[in-house]
Order: C-alpha cells, then structure tokens, then sequence
C-alpha cells in the first residue's frame, strides 16, 4: 500500500503529470520493477499513457542507454 501512495504522490503531486501525457518509466534489471509497475498503474490513473522500459544492467553505470530507450526517452512527454 505505501509502494502505490508514494507512486501517487510522484505522480500527481511532484511530477504533476497531465491527462493525455505519455509517460516513459524505464530502469534497468538492478531495479525493483515493481516500482515501475506501481509508479504506470499511477500515471495511467491520472489520465496518462505509460509505457516501461526495461534493460540490462551495464557494467558502467555512466553508460549511454540503449538507442531505442534514448529515442523513447526523446518522444516522451514524462520520463522517469
């Protein structure tokens, strides 16, 4: 229940996330996706389109991310 309130406040309340938006949420296999699951059930309840993204976790944190997350990351209107 805390995982999907605090979803909730990034959502609505820090990120202020619109009705209409789309929403990219991504992280890598390091990540609990769990989160992202809680954080797109948020955005999709507030009206928005989210997609996640997940990919392996690089060696290097400092790494560029894949070209296809970049590109999403580039025609989002939220990402997270």
């Amino acid at each position: 229940m805390e995982l999907a309130k605090a979803a909730h406040t990034l959502v609505n309340d820090v990120l202020l996330i619109k009705k209409g938006e789309e929403v990219l949420i991504w992280g890598d296999t390091a990540c609990d996706e769990a989160v992202c699951k809680a954080t797109a059930s948020a955005a999709y309840t507030a009206g928005a389109t989210p997609a996640i993204v997940l990919f392996q976790t690089k060696a290097n944190p400092m790494e560029e991310p894949p070209k296809t997350l970049a590109a999403a990351m580039m025609n989002a209107d939220v990402t997270i």
